[in-house]
């Protein structure tokens, strides 16, 4: 079975068949995925001893790993695990959290089979473009995100009509959770702050930091109650305060708090924590972004890497578009210089997000998790185009505003 090869699931679905251990309910799933480093965003095992001869790529065990889940999810759901129509019912979710008139996403559905119809969404979600999505950046963020899609689907299969808002929704919490285990850190090294200040920037445009991480009311329509929802959230917040050598105790007072916030017993939170402590004490040698002295510096210099490559790889078609936008123009040139308001915010997002739906190679900031990066956007667009910008001035306040 090689998931890089066309026909890659119709071979799996023949494996899995043999397992005696598959399909497993998510729960259980969960916990193998988390072992396996799927969840951490590294993985360096199957969650499962299956037939396979070959030895996979990181990459391959994620595109592996996605499948296995996304099917558990669907065999949890039903009760039963039809492989055709699981697949149908995967291709329909992702069609439906796509639906944003994403042209090469279109283009994905062509085959024949719906198998490889589904090989192309997940190839496509794993990694979009070697020349654009580096290996490393998907080790780092993609990957660490990509059960958001297993979370969206099981909400997809309960007859949420709204999978995309609940995804957005939840890679706000997400981001907040994050943004608050970095931003407990008693001692903060540059590249922390770094790190700190773009999950900032990301709430300008996906939502506002609260004080506390709190949880959403049961009033509310999406609210992160379900045990695989807490779950991620506790190991992710886990992951994020995770450093080589130890977790300081306020970061650990953190998480435990955050367990607690999410009604989770002690013995779990405990259990988050020294899981993430141990996989990675476990497997230091395997996983290649603990031979970088500073983690958190590998992720923002790829994801700074990533976007400005984006950028200057889509130069003249950005530049066409800003043309057409005098109100973008201006606020990204506000934004260089003070803080925009919140309908400012609002608009520079909105805006930017129709640019990104026109140039499929931008199509990463559409995406659940792709919030993230765009500060980034934000932060380069002036930069690395300063001839869109030379003939503009700074707007007091946009409607009708006099030049200075």
């Amino acid at each position: 079975m090689n998931p890089s090869a066309a026909g890659w699931i119709d071979k799996l679905n023949t494996i899995l068949d043999k397992s005696a251990s598959f399909p497993a309910e998510n729960g259980l799933l969960y916990d193998r995925l988390r072992d396996s480093g799927f969840i951490y965003g590294t993985n360096v095992k199957l969650a499962y001893p299956l037939d396979i001869e070959n030895k996979l790529t990181e990459e391959e065990l994620s595109k592996t790993h996605l499948y296995i889940s996304l099917l558990a999810a669907n065999y949890t759901n039903n009760g039963i695990l039809v492989y055709e129509e699981a697949i149908d019912s995967i291709i329909a979710f992702y069609t439906e959290i796509e639906s944003n008139d994403i042209s090469f996403f279109h283009k994905l559905l062509s085959g024949r089979r719906p198998s490889t119809k589904l090989e192309k969404i997940i190839g496509n979600r794993i990694q979009f473009d070697e020349n654009i999505l580096t290996k490393n950046f998907n080790r780092i963020l993609t990957n660490v995100l990509l059960y958001t899609d297993v979370l969206a689907y099981i909400q997809f299969l309960e007859g949420n009509t709204d999978c995309i808002t609940y995804a957005r929704n939840l890679e706000t919490f997400v981001i907040n959770t994050m943004y608050r285990a970095l931003e407990i850190k008693p001692e903060k090294n540059e590249f922390d702050m770094q790190l700190v200040k773009l999950f900032e920037s990301s709430a300008r445009y996906t939502g506002s930091f609260d004080k506390e991480v709190i949880i959403p009311s049961g009033e509310e329509k999406h609210a992160f109650t379900s045990e695989l929802e807490k779950k991620y959230l506790l190991d992710l917040a886990s992951l994020t305060v995770w450093n080589d050598e130890a977790i300081d105790r306020a970061e650990k007072q953190f998480v435990f708090d955050l367990g607690r916030t999410l009604d989770l017993e002690k013995e779990e939170i405990e259990r988050s924590v020294a899981l993430v402590r141990d996989f990675f004490r476990t497997h230091k040698d395997d996983i290649p972004i603990l031979n970088f002295s500073n983690p958190v510096k590998h992720f923002y210099d790829n994801s700074s890497r990533m976007v400005s490559n984006l950028i200057l790889r889509n130069k003249k078609r950005l530049q066409q578009e800003l043309l057409q936008s005098k109100e973008l123009v201006v606020l990204l040139s506000k934004s260089t210089v003070k803080e925009l308001t919140k309908e400012e915010k609002q608009r520079l997002k909105f805006q930017l997000l129709d640019i990104c739906k026109s140039i499929p190679s931008l199509a990463i900031f559409l995406l659940p998790g792709g919030g993230i990066l765009l500060p980034l956007l934000v932060k380069f667009i002036p930069k690395l185009l300063p001839s869109a910008f030379d003939d503009n001035k700074i707007y007091p306040d946009i409607p009708g505003a006099e030049k200075r």
